[in-house]
């Protein structure tokens, strides 16, 4: 458990920042430890949170990594066309939505969790609520 809260905690605190802070030319960085961290290791960490016997980290760890690992690459340029183009900005809204309300479940089943993880789950709906809009607008 604790490598998939520092796979949520690190993307989400890091992307977050770039969003606000930086402009999208300069977001490459901050992609790939979205697709990296925030993607496949947070499956990774779902995987062992099943294979533990712990089936709400598992969905967890294993819906957000997917979330993040979506978010990267619907966001990079791979040969001189950006991804984000083929993505209705509607769309990004629509994904930012759905994910924050499975958030919320998620975060309401995890009252009788370890703290940490409960806050953790708190914290990024808010983030989901937070930044959708300026998700949508900043990297159209």
């Amino acid at each position: 458990m604790p490598l998939g809260l520092a796979g949520l905690a690190t993307s989400t605190f890091l992307l977050g920042i770039a969003l606000i802070l930086q402009s999208p030319a300069s977001m490459g960085p901050y992609l790939t430890q979205a697709l990296m961290f925030g993607g496949l290791v947070e499956i990774l960490a779902g995987m062992w949170a099943f294979a533990f016997g712990d089936p709400l980290a598992a969905t967890s760890f294993t819906f957000l990594g997917g979330f993040f690992g979506w978010w990267a690459l619907s966001h990079m340029t791979v040969l001189g066309v950006h991804a984000a183009t083929a993505v209705a900005m509607s769309g990004m809204a629509t994904t930012f939505i759905v994910s924050g309300v499975v958030t919320l479940y998620l975060w309401i089943a995890s009252f009788y969790e370890f703290a940490a993880f409960n806050l953790v789950l708190l914290f990024l709906w808010i983030c989901f609520g937070l930044t959708e809009s300026p998700c949508s607008r900043a990297l159209a």
